[in-house]
């Protein structure tokens, strides 16, 4: 019996131990599952890396020194403290690169170094605000002295990035404060309604009732207290739909135009060119509803502080002659103007090339003594239009047309803006550089010509409150091509944010939400409270 007790005893113990055993075995194989399972993982990363890295020669940063020194020079463009340690340090440089960078943040740094390279580019081509101004009698040598002159110390930026990264004291000829102070007025306690801007839209048509909307409204959002459309009377209840805060006034009827030129109902989607070689001889009744129109636009212009013509306007023969009659009276009052769209298209009939030269009579282009405009004038034309100009007021020569468009503003739209003036033998030129948005929806255009017509109106105001009255006209117009980069700089950014949030999806009026927080961000400091 003491036996039989004593292996049961034994028995006991061994299963214990072999029970034991087995939970030790099983915590084992789930660690071993386990660390497998993220050995399996770290090599397949591995693996993927390496792929990435040995994808391209030009992307790689590990396998030869050319990358590395890549990688350092990108490294210290963006931190610029970084390129200190580089140069007390030499032969370390490798390792903290390959610290900081992975395959896609190159490719990034990549894309960055190739936008700046292109921006220097530029930067060589671009003729200084400040440069003096050479004898008139050889171009070629004009253009070259120009850009031998450019004042590479302190060069217009391209950017407001470039600006913001320029210390923020006034004695810079391009820092932020001395911009604004250039550009914007001030909002104090003193303003009234009508100080910050007075903005007349001349556009719309039955057809196309978005585009001057879109305009005003950019003005408005700039900064511009009041802003009036005129347009056809078939536009003005639609126009006036949209927004309660525009004024809106019907100036001429686009029905008894078409009419009268012979445009039927069956005819509006004719091609315009077809229709305007197609038009009637004007009878008196037509000259006095073109006269009536001219009327009712310059009755505003002496309350107006710029006049934007073109968004929406369409190209009816009468209403081009219309347009013509009231570029020349905004010219006798010296009011400003921003020609855009269908009124460039007016300024490239045969009649109207030499539009805004200050010539008398019917004088052909090679004779014309060509003078400076008596106000001040920006056309805003895309590749076509500027092409258009090119080929009818320069007949094929961009150098005639700087010539004949001498004092002229001219805000060349793209992917880079171009902003030029040709004045007294000098090209003022600035160039606008900022990252728009990818999406090209329609409306664009039209907000760029409400934004730079507020510009150009506080241009005016401060020219006009200005305690120098001996302001040189040099500096008049690098203030106003400053002035078309500030609007082209604005409404790009506000385009880049617009398609950040909605992508494709971005319309016009997701640009014109965005416009305010722009110039809040840029602008606040012109706020006095």
């Amino acid at each position: 019996m003491e036996r039989h007790n004593s292996n049961y005893r034994a028995g006991i113990i061994v299963n214990t131990k072999l029970n034991r055993s087995k939970v030790l075995i099983t915590a084992i194989s789930q660690q071993t599952i386990i660390y497998l399972a993220c050995v399996t993982l770290m090599l397949s990363l591995r693996s993927r890396v390496l792929a990435l890295s040995s994808s391209s020669s030009s992307q790689s940063f590990v396998t030869t020194s050319n990358s590395i020194d890549h990688s350092r020079r990108l490294f210290c463009v963006k931190h610029r403290s970084f390129s200190y340690f580089c140069a007390a340090n030499p032969g370390r440089e490798s390792r903290q690169t390959y610290r900081y960078y992975s395959p896609q943040y190159t490719q990034q740094q990549l894309r960055r170094s190739k936008l700046a390279s292109s921006k220097h580019e530029m930067k060589q081509q671009v003729v200084s605000l400040h440069s003096s101004s050479t004898p008139p009698d050889d171009n070629h040598t004009m253009k070259r002295s120009n850009l031998n002159n450019n004042n590479n110390n302190n060069p217009p930026p391209t950017s407001f990035n470039e600006v913001t990264n320029i210390l923020n004291n006034n004695s810079h000829p391009h820092s932020l404060p001395n911009i604004l102070s250039r550009t914007i007025p001030p909002l104090t306690s003193k303003s009234h309604k009508g100080s910050s801007g007075r903005v007349s839209i001349l556009g719309g048509s039955a057809k196309y009732t978005g585009a001057p909307y879109y305009a005003a409204m950019s003005a408005l959002r700039v900064g511009a207290d009041l802003v009036y459309v005129q347009c056809a009377m078939e536009a003005m209840v639609p126009i006036k739909c949209y927004s309660p805060e525009l004024m809106v006034e019907g100036v001429y009827d686009g029905a008894a135009f078409d009419l009268a030129v012979g445009i039927g109902d069956e005819e509006q989607e004719e091609d315009e060119t077809t229709a305007q070689q197609r038009q009637h001889p004007l009878k008196s009744g037509d000259q006095l509803a073109i006269r009536s129109m001219v009327e009712k636009v310059t009755n505003l212009m002496d309350r107006m502080h710029v006049l934007v013509i073109g968004p929406g306007l369409g190209r009816c023969p009468m209403v081009m002659k219309a347009v013509a009659d009231i570029v020349i009276e905004a010219k006798e009052r010296r009011l400003p103007l921003v020609l855009d769209a269908d009124a460039l298209y007016m300024l490239s009939l045969k009649e109207n090339r030499n539009l805004l030269v200050d010539v008398d009579g019917d004088v052909d282009l090679e004779d014309a003594k060509t003078k400076p405009p008596r106000s001040v004038i920006i056309l805003t034309p895309n590749i076509v239009e500027y092409k258009r100009l090119v080929d009818s007021i320069g007949e094929g020569s961009e150098e005639k047309l700087n010539q004949i468009l001498e004092g002229v503003v001219i805000v060349k739209k793209g992917s880079v803006d171009e902003i030029e003036c040709y004045s007294n033998s000098t090209t003022h030129k600035m160039i606008c550089a900022e990252e728009g948005g990818l999406k090209r929806s329609g409306g664009i255009g039209d907000i760029l010509a409400g934004t730079i017509g507020t510009f150009v109106a506080w241009n005016r105001i401060l020219a006009v409150t200005s305690k120098n009255s001996n302001e040189s006209s040099e500096k008049r117009i690098n203030d106003l091509v400053l002035a078309c980069w500030m609007g082209c700089c604005v409404t790009k950014r506000a385009t880049r944010l617009a398609f950040i949030k909605k992508k494709r999806s971005m319309t016009a009026p997701d640009i014109l939400e965005e416009i305010g927080p722009v110039i809040d961000d840029i602008a606040s400091t012109t706020i006095n409270y």
